[in-house]
């Protein structure tokens, strides 16, 4: 039978938690693997989420929840074997007592171009957070084909963007349970880095997330970042499997009693890249309008129409965003042996003709060339394409600034090189 000693009595039943400490020694509690909403597995897969029902006996809390399913852009690491993912962690300082005011919450939204990642406490624990006034909570959401796939048919429920509908679950059970823990409904910050910030970005615009926050820092992306968008419908997996496209409701039910193993299997293997040019295959989706829409506007026009979640805002970005391309191979052989124009953002491309990207492209070329004595592996060659498409970050940054106005935002640049090279 489990101690009592640290047990947390929620709306759904008990958690059981553990003491841990961090590296300064300073301890906190942490409750690991709460289930936010149901299995998404069976005719619940690629489907917006459900509420987690409540269960009887104390869960064990003391260990991490499964990671979703995933695929490392990167290294093509498989991370994740079941579909039943969508836990969180809770990590506090001190137990709740009577009488002591409820702590500020921030809810952290992972990245990893929406194909990889997790709430990991290996990654995001709360070991330097902890040391502050604040309850930390990190979630999981669906990733990849799991959490991203759309399709045209509404009637088949999979209309996309379930993995950010996750987090809005994820939200949703803050509101309604952190208070279990001390922590305060009416004071909660979302944040996230890269993919998740492009999410955090996400929730400030969708009617779903209204009222779930109150407060949101974007690191390093935002919802107008080139690489926040996917393709609506099943052509690219349908290419890949060599199947007809003209009964998703086939292929939904296909896809639905396949493995997990060969779901990640069919994932891996259609290219996607983060590249500006290329619209992305798993990605967020402007849904068909409808009540459970998350999105069903481009995040531009709702922006400029001020018909989203008005919240204060830190926005930050790193120098040299993008130094990390290198390492994904987009930069193959030579400095320039790459297709410059498939950096030109794909909104731009379209607008330009043939003649007019030729043009852009003999630009960009002329103002990154490197001097003749750079060596091609040069830290100093790295900054150089590390600005180029480190722009891609800055600027959608700075356009998402200028659409929220001042009033309520501030703006913070870190820089990971020396001065010299920035």
């Amino acid at each position: 039978m489990m101690s009592e000693k640290y047990v947390i009595d929620t709306k759904l039943g008990k958690i059981k938690g553990k003491l841990a400490s961090n590296y300064l020694g300073v301890e906190y509690y942490s409750f690991q693997g709460i289930p936010f909403a149901r299995a998404p597995v069976g005719d619940l897969r690629f489907k917006a989420p459900l509420p987690a029902e409540a269960w009887n006996g104390v869960l064990d809390g003391t260990k991490e929840g499964p990671a979703c399913p995933s695929v490392h852009m990167l290294f093509r690491w498989v991370t994740g074997n079941e579909d039943n993912c969508l836990n969180l962690n809770v990590y506090i300082k001190e137990l709740p007592k009577d009488g002591v005011p409820l702590k500020p919450v921030m809810v952290w939204v992972h990245g990893g171009g929406f194909t990889y990642g997790s709430n990991s406490t290996e990654l995001y624990g709360p070991e330097y957070l902890i040391t502050e006034d604040v309850i930390l909570v990190t979630i999981n959401y669906r990733l990849g084909i799991f959490g991203f796939i759309c399709l045209e048919d509404e009637n088949l429920g999979v209309t996309g963007n379930a993995g950010l509908k996750d987090q809005v679950m994820a939200l949703t059970w803050v509101r309604e349970n952190i208070i279990s823990f001390g922590g305060d409904p009416n004071n909660v910050t979302v944040f996230g880095e890269s993919a998740g910030a492009a999410s955090v970005h996400f929730l400030t615009l969708s009617s779903l997330a209204k009222g779930l926050f109150h407060k949101v820092i974007i690191q390093s992306g935002s919802a107008l970042s080139p690489w926040a968008y996917g393709v609506r419908g099943v052509k690219h997996i349908c290419e890949y499997m060599k199947t007809e496209e003209n009964d998703e409701s086939k292929i939904l039910n296909m896809l639905q009693k396949m493995t997990t193993k060969d779901l990640l299997n069919i994932q891996t293997n259609i290219p996607d890249t983060i590249i500006a040019g290329f619209q992305r295959v798993f990605a967020p989706i402007v849904e068909k309008p409808s009540k459970d829409a998350f999105i069903s506007e481009e995040p531009e026009h709702l922006l400029k129409s001020g018909n989203y979640n008005k919240v204060p805002i830190i926005i930050g970005t790193n120098s040299n965003e993008a130094a990390f391309h290198r390492g994904m191979r987009i930069f193959e052989g030579s400095r320039w042996s790459f297709d410059c124009k498939l950096e030109i953002p794909l909104d731009l491309r379209k607008k330009l003709s043939e003649k007019e990207e030729a043009e852009v492209v003999e630009k960009i070329l002329n103002f990154y060339k490197l001097p003749a004595d750079v060596r091609e592996e040069s830290s100093f060659e790295v900054s150089i394409v590390g600005r180029y498409i480190s722009r891609q970050f800055h600027v959608m940054n700075a356009q998402l600034a200028m659409e929220i106005g001042v009033g309520r935002l501030f703006v913070h640049r870190t820089f990971i090189f020396p001065h010299s090279i920035n």
